[in-house]
């Protein structure tokens, strides 16, 4: 997954991505315009990309409490904007980070209802 973020925040963007997610971020030196966003999902390549354009993403936590990931991701800096059914929409704009947003979710996946470990657990 890419998280495209303007040049002038992009590395803003990285430090925010790489708290949210427990990943460790650290250059692509192949390619500078990349940051990637080590062990942030498992099996899945995730970078922020330094763009000359506008943000072109929308990423959501799954988790088996929305009030609790809210939470923490108020802590980091996300700003409550808005509620969709159960989903929460965050703006992560007031952190310059690219004014990006992210949803918080109940769970969604496959993993729902077989008693798997939630994906926080994994990563």
């Amino acid at each position: 997954m890419i998280i495209d973020a303007p040049t002038a925040t992009a590395a803003r963007a990285a430090r925010f991505w790489a708290a949210a997610l427990g990943a460790t971020a650290g250059p692509f030196a192949p390619a500078p315009q990349f940051t990637s966003l080590h062990h942030a999902i498992p099996g899945l390549v995730t970078a922020v990309q330094a763009v000359d354009d506008d943000p072109r993403i929308h990423l959501d936590f799954e988790t088996d409490d929305v009030a609790a990931e809210t939470a923490r991701l108020i802590a980091l800096g996300a700003q409550e904007v808005s509620q969709w059914q159960e989903c929460r929409v965050l703006s992560l704009r007031q952190l310059e980070v690219a004014g990006q947003r992210a949803g918080v979710v109940g769970p969604q996946s496959a993993r729902a209802g077989r008693g798997q470990e939630p994906l926080e657990k994994i990563v």
